[in-house]
């Protein structure tokens, strides 16, 4: 049944299928929207009378009192803007709100309907339980445009250009260093600034935001400026006003979000946030989920699925996109994505939900090279019977058939050498065990099948499967995006120096790396988990990329790279010395424990992989002997000692 419109077309004329800005009221139950009137009150009440005249031509009386009262609230808001149609949910009639929904895509693709308080809990929950976080999310920003948008918002007023101005919202933003900052300007320029301040935070511009705000600061710093007299204030007595407010602006502020960091995740989000704030149709579901930071603003979700009587129903937008050849939402074509969706559900018979996310850059800083394929996938999901959800990490497997396939290589061989690369990768992960290193969890080898659409002529169109590793989110802080503010503490220093020598033990027994040398370590794989207390208390390696890489290479020639962790960190560490001193001392003596156990065990470390190929080239059973041979020659000590001459600090003897 086609929809009944009451009032003009909601589209513009001309015919571009764009939208007249309105307010409109539909009601799906009688198949009704209405565009005409000036409020949805005269629309809700224009519709009852509409009802009274059907009831009427019906020999029937009017609507009254309960009855009314009942079809009145059988309506649902909408605002109308020239791209996008607003449903304005209310939370305890979510039914009648998703009747809306899919009466109104008879009208518009569902691409431009969204949902209004998206961040209410009931709203938000039936939305992602329906497979449709990709509707309520806004969309993603790469780390260098984070960083860009940041550097191209500084703006002054009258004097120097000391704040962050948003462009939405028209606010200038002022951070507690470069408060702490005025503090080097002369007595005249500071009290100029100041009384700026005072001035223009009071004050509210056309859009009714504040001229100027505190960044991540309260109400009672707004009232001590205020209070302040800085006008007939002398020299002496300003700078003690000047410390006064930037010690009241600190107490409001997280001890790591003080200084103004593009490279701190939680800093640049909040300011990015703060710069171009959420609309209330959208939530960012990383931050709902509990991911890192890093993770802010970097996760593309996609159209996923909500499962009935044990089946999973796709969203309904598949077949939208399938029907367009090319477009604005290319994006949401990912075949992939639906295939693994497909994996979860077939291997977790008790699923309720499931989400899926792409996450749209490395996060290891653009520290290593991009080579082969490096997507990664964020999938949530809900077992019936449980409260908390499953978060599960998909890496697709670097070198696979696609990429083998581009090279030139045949099919056969591309599938035959793809199958003994997962093994390899698998056979690491092993070893990467055996030799200490903490890995997360367990993980789990899947498949998805997909047409071949490279350069290849020979396999053009053929179907190709293509290996992923999926794991559990580890839920922690990356040990390279540990905020600054945490080193202030000794003890969390102390713990962490000791953790990360371990693990650097490890990573350097199984030579992670790449070509030309270069050390795979620090750099987002190993995640710091912090206790109750707030201070660390385990390391996990969430991935073993590149581990066996270098494994003829000796360990004295890997040093310089292991003297990183200390010196990336010495400009900010209130004692790098017993930084320093704490991470070596942990590696040598992680070293030498596992020195130790492989000789007590060696027949059993020797004959782990003996069924496996043993080659020169470089298949994995020659790699573990170079690796174990090695780490039996090596010296621990000299190896410490040849680290610690990278270091660009002078250790006490």
């Amino acid at each position: 049944m086609s929809l009944n419109i009451l009032g003009p077309s909601p589209y513009g004329q001309g015919g571009d299928g764009v939208f007249k800005a309105r307010v409109a009221t539909i009601f799906p139950r009688g198949n009704t929207l209405l565009t005409i009137g000036a409020t949805h009150f005269e629309q809700h009440e224009k519709f009852l009378d509409v009802l009274d005249q059907e009831r009427e031509s019906q020999g029937l009386p009017r609507l009254a009192g309960e009855q009314r009262n009942e079809a009145f609230m059988q309506g649902v808001d909408l605002i109308i803007h020239p791209n996008t149609i607003f449903i304005r949910p209310d939370p305890e009639q979510l039914d009648l709100i998703f009747e809306a929904d899919e009466m109104l895509q008879e009208l518009a693709s569902k691409l431009r309907i969204r949902f209004m308080l998206a961040g209410t809990p009931k709203v938000y929950e039936a939305l992602k339980q329906r497979g449709e976080c990709w509707r309520i999310t806004p969309e993603t920003v790469t780390t260098e445009d984070m960083i860009q948008l940041i550097r191209n918002s500084r703006m002054g007023l009258g004097g120097r250009p000391i704040y962050y101005h948003s462009p939405s919202t028209g606010t200038r933003l002022l951070t507690i260093q470069t408060l702490r900052e005025l503090g080097k300007l002369s007595d005249e320029e500071l009290r100029q600034h100041l009384l700026e301040i005072q001035e223009y935070s009071v004050r509210f511009n056309r859009k009714r935001h504040r001229e100027v705000d505190f960044f991540q600061g309260s109400w009672p710093l707004h009232e001590a400026f205020q209070a302040a007299d800085f006008r007939q204030a002398g020299p002496d007595a300003l700078r003690g006003l000047l410390t006064d407010l930037s010690e009241k602006f600190a107490e409001t502020v997280l001890p790591h979000l003080r200084t103004d960091d593009t490279a701190n995740a939680d800093w640049r989000r909040l300011m990015c946030q703060s710069l171009r704030p959420l609309r209330d149709d959208m939530i960012v579901e990383e931050a709902n989920l509990g991911l890192a930071s890093e993770f802010h603003m970097h996760v593309e979700w996609l159209p996923g699925g909500r499962i009935e009587d044990g089946l999973l129903v796709f969203d309904p937008i598949y077949k939208v996109i399938e029907n367009q050849k090319s477009g604005d939402d290319e994006r949401l074509r990912d075949q992939r994505a639906r295939e693994i969706m497909f994996n979860f559900v077939r291997d977790n018979p008790d699923l309720e939900y499931i989400n899926a996310g792409r996450v749209i850059e490395s996060l290891a800083g653009g520290r290593r090279k991009p080579r082969g394929h490096r997507e990664v996938y964020v999938f949530e999901m809900k077992q019936r019977g449980q409260d908390e959800e499953i978060v599960k990490i998909v890496r697709i497997q670097k070198w696979d058939v696609r990429w083998r396939l581009d090279q030139g290589v045949p099919l056969e061989q591309a599938m035959i050498d793809t199958e003994e690369y997962t093994e390899y990768t698998m056979d690491r992960r092993l070893g990467c065990r055996r030799l200490g290193m903490n890995l997360g969890g367990h993980i789990v080898v899947g498949k998805v099948g997909e047409k071949y659409v490279g350069n290849s002529h020979f396999a053009k169109n053929r179907r190709i499967w293509t290996p992923y590793f999926e794991r559990d989110y580890v839920r922690g802080i990356a040990s390279d995006k540990v905020p600054r503010s945490r080193f202030q503490k000794p003890e969390y220093v102390r713990r962490f120096a000791e953790l990360l020598g371990r693990a650097a033990a490890t990573n350097l027994i199984v030579g992670r790396g790449d070509v030309a040398n270069e050390v795979f370590f620090d750099d987002g794989d190993e995640v710091i988990i912090e206790g109750e207390d707030g201070l660390p208390e385990d390391l996990i390696v969430t991935h073993h990329t590149g581990s066996f890489w270098h494994f003829r290479i000796p360990l004295e020639e890997l040093a310089a790279a292991y003297a990183v962790p200390v010196n990336m960190r010495a400009e900010f560490l209130p004692d790098t010395a017993a930084f320093a001193q704490a991470y070596l001392a942990a590696l040598v003596d992680r070293f030498t424990e596992i020195q130790r156990l492989y000789r007590e065990k060696r027949a059993a470390f020797d004959q782990l992989f003996h069924f496996r190929e043993v080659n020169p080239a470089g298949t994995f059973a020659y790699r573990w002997a170079c690796v174990l041979e090695r780490l039996d020659a090596t010296d621990a000590q000299q190896l410490g000692q040849a680290i610690q001459r990278h270091f660009k600090i002078n250790l006490p003897v």
